[in-house]
C-alpha cells in the first residue's frame, strides 16, 4: 500500500498532475488543500478521497477504484472524474461556503457506471454538456433549488432507464417547465 501525506505546514494546493499515473497510490491526506488540474489522474489504485476542493480539471480521471468522494466546494470541473467507474458515493461537504455560479462541469462525472444517486448542491446554476454521459446505474438524482439548474445537451444520456430527478413538491412544475424533455422523469421527492 502506498499512502500520502502533506504535512500541515504546507500551504500549497496539490501542483498540476503531481500524483498522475501513480497506479499504486491507494491513500491519500491531504487536508484541506485545493486538488489541481490532474493531480490524481489514472491513479488506478486510488479508493477514497478526504475532503477536499477539487478545482482542477481532469483531477481524478480515470480512478478506476475510486469509490468515495466529498467534495468541500459546490461546482464539480470539467472531466474531474471521468472514468470512475467504481464511484459509489460523492456528495458536497455542508460546511459554510461561499459559491458563485458554482456548475457540475462538462463530462464531469462521464463514464461512472457504479454512480447509483447524487445529490446536487442548492448552489449549483448548471449541469454542462455529457456531465453524467454513459452513467449506466444512475436512478435518482436529488435537487432542492428554486430555480432548477440549466442542463448542457445530454447531460444525463446513458443513465439508468428509470432515473428519476427528486424535486420538492412545490418545485415540481417549475422544473417540468424548465426541462420539458425529461418532464416525466421529475417527481416528488420523499
Amino acid at each position: 500500500m502506498v499512502s500520502v501525506s502533506l504535512p500541515n505546514d504546507y500551504s500549497k494546493g496539490t501542483g498540476k498532475g503531481i500524483f498522475k499515473d501513480c497506479r499504486y497510490l491507494e491513500n491519500v491526506d491531504l487536508g484541506a488543500r485545493d486538488v489541481e488540474a490532474e493531480a490524481f489522474m489514472n491513479c488506478s489504485s486510488l479508493k477514497r478521497v478526504p475532503r477536499m476542493l477539487v478545482v482542477g480539471e481532469r483531477a481524478f480521471m480515470g480512478c478506476a477504484a475510486l469509490e468515495e468522494v466529498v467534495q468541500r466546494g459546490y461546482s464539480v470541473p470539467e472531466m474531474a472524474f471521468k472514468n470512475c467507474s467504481n464511484l459509489r458515493s460523492f456528495s458536497f461537504d455542508p460546511t459554510p461556503y461561499h459559491p458563485e455560479n458554482e456548475t457540475v462541469g462538462k463530462e464531469a462525472f462521464y463514464g461512472c457506471t457504479s454512480l447509483a444517486e447524487i445529490t446536487i448542491h442548492r448552489e449549483v446554476v448548471s449541469i454542462d454538456i455529457r456531465a453524467f454521459y454513459g452513467c449506466s446505474s444512475l436512478k435518482s438524482v436529488y435537487f432542492s433549488s428554486i430555480t432548477p439548474p440549466s442542463l448542457g445537451t445530454d447531460a444525463f444520456a446513458g443513465t439508468h432507464p428509470d432515473l428519476k430527478f427528486y424535486v420538492p413538491a412545490p418545485l415540481v412544475g417549475i422544473y417540468k417547465s424548465a426541462w420539458p424533455d425529461l418532464a416525466d422523469r421529475i417527481v416528488v421527492a420523499e
